[in-house]
């Protein structure tokens, strides 16, 4: 009889263990490992604080309550969408047709790679676009070409040329980073380019810019901790691009920061380059990123504004991007959150507060964490209660989670709901804290990479509603959805 059931009992931990590493397996990850620990990976913490303890698994929690949020929409975890919907289009895109291009054409020894495309203030208006080279020391700059035509990488028909300098410096010298800024864009508008460093050029490629207007519907990615975990990273891209292709109403990934392990590390930053074009779709479209800055970027400022950029140029990496219906508020978590980010966070907020947009802060470390201690950007939360904020991006405890509405510190209707904590790639911790009172009333937390959808519906008359829904296990869950007119 003991033998039976040890038997029993091994049969049924191999069938968890199975179900585990089956997490997130996608039709474009089949290539990839899905154990969580296995290949190349970034060992060094930037603080003993931020040590992994051992990951709980999928461990779930309570059971999520319903009535998450105000209006309809439920965080119950069976509210999901099947995988693979029919693809969804947007009148502003305009996916390219066909090409065949010659054998010849690409030399990916020595054609621009590592491509990175940021969005800072005015992303209805502005780029930048970044890449490197293999063997591309001795390069000091490259070009740009943009069209709002498919040019099929025909250089001399492109009506936007714009050079790309070398701005890593010696930084990272094996690591030559050319980027541009490209200005005066046309709103909700794809834009087709080529990249060329000496002789080789790549492939045409392409993105959309944001909506100027409020009356334009859209979505957001967003997530946050991709490093540590190179195998799992990768996967998570490829997510990301599923999901990118699948629906092009995606504009942006907004990144809650923790890129990689160590920030002064430039073979990091290079492999972290490497894998996010994992993220670009077959046909060429490429996902720009709004950057926040985390714990594990700092010591790397200088490389991270190299490949990142510096919207506002100060070297403090808080800034404000504005979507049409929707104003992303990036702040940072790792400077003062006193002083000047609060003087600037505090008139920043009561402007927006008087448009008729949705107000969404990202920031790393959270106020209402699901796995570590509450960080100092509690200093915070007034202000968004304050001043109309209904949703808050966090990352950093490498956990899923999704408080109740909070104001004044008690989970109430019309409040505030912090989501995150960070999906990425990075291995998923245990939800320590998932028994605090602001997991009550529809909110929870469990381990579990995710990808964070964020939804505007607008109509002529401006933005109606905000929905905020998570994909995991091939399914979108937790959605919750506001009314600006709540």
């Amino acid at each position: 009889m003991p033998i039976i059931l040890l038997i029993i009992t091994s049969f049924m931990v191999h069938s968890c263990v199975e179900k585990e590493q089956r997490e997130f397996r996608g039709s474009y990850e089949k290539d990839v490992s899905d154990q969580d620990s296995i290949g190349k990976t970034e060992q060094r913490p930037r603080d003993g604080m931020d040590q992994d303890p051992p990951a709980g698994g999928n461990d779930n929690g309570d059971s999520p309550g319903s009535g998450a949020g105000t209006g309809t929409g439920t965080g119950d975890d069976n509210d999901t969408i099947p995988e693979n919907p029919p693809p969804k289009t947007n009148k502003g895109y305009k996916k390219p047709s066909p090409h065949k291009y010659p054998d010849d054409y690409n030399n990916q020894n020595t054609a621009p790679n590592k491509i990175l495309l940021t969005f800072g203030e005015k992303p209805a208006s502005e780029i930048r676009i970044a890449f490197s080279a293999k063997n591309a020391k001795n390069q000091n700059s490259g070009t740009i070409y943009l069209s709002k035509t498919q040019r099929n990488g025909d250089t001399s028909a492109y009506e936007i040329k714009k050079e790309a300098e070398n701005n890593m410096g010696s930084t990272c010298s094996g690591l030559p980073f050319f980027s541009a800024n490209i200005k005066d864009l046309d709103p909700y508008t794809t834009y087709y380019f080529v990249l060329e460093l000496g002789s080789e050029k790549t492939k045409e490629m392409h993105f959309m810019t944001a909506p100027a207007n409020d009356q334009t519907s859209f979505k957001l990615l967003a997530g946050g901790d991709s490093r540590s975990n190179i195998n799992k990273r990768i996967q998570m891209n490829k997510q990301l691009a599923t999901l990118f292709e699948n629906d092009a109403n995606y504009l942006a990934l907004v990144h809650g920061g923790d890129f990689i392990s160590d920030g002064e590390e430039c073979d990091q930053w290079e492999d972290w380059l490497d894998n996010h074009q994992h993220t670009m779709t077959p046909s060429g479209r490429v996902l720009p990123v709004i950057a926040t800055f985390g714990n594990h970027e700092t010591g790397g400022e200088d490389i991270y504004s190299a490949i990142f950029g510096d919207p506002k140029g100060n070297g403090d990496f808080y800034f404000h991007s504005s979507f049409g219906g929707i104003n992303l508020v990036i702040l940072n978590s790792e400077i003062s959150v006193e002083g000047r980010q609060k003087d600037w966070l505090s008139s920043t907020l009561k402007e927006l507060s008087s448009e008729k947009a949705f107000t969404i802060p990202s920031y790393h470390r959270p106020a209402y964490p699901g796995q570590k201690s509450p960080g100092s950007t509690t200093a915070w939360v007034p202000l968004f209660e304050e001043n109309k904020v209904r949703l808050v991006l966090e990352s950093d405890g490498h956990i899923l989670k999704q408080t109740c509405p909070i104001l004044n510190d008690k989970c109430r209707e019309g409040g505030v709901i912090y989501v995150g904590e960070g999906g990425l790639g990075v291995d998923q911790r245990s939800a320590d804290r998932k028994k605090e009172w602001y997991f009550e009333n529809g909110g929870y937390a469990k381990s579990q990479h995710h990808v964070q959808s964020i939804e505007l519906i607008a109509d002529d008359n401006g933005p109606k509603d905000l929905v905020y829904q998570v994909y995991y296990d091939n399914s979108f869950r937790h959605r919750i959805k506001m009314s600006l007119a709540d």
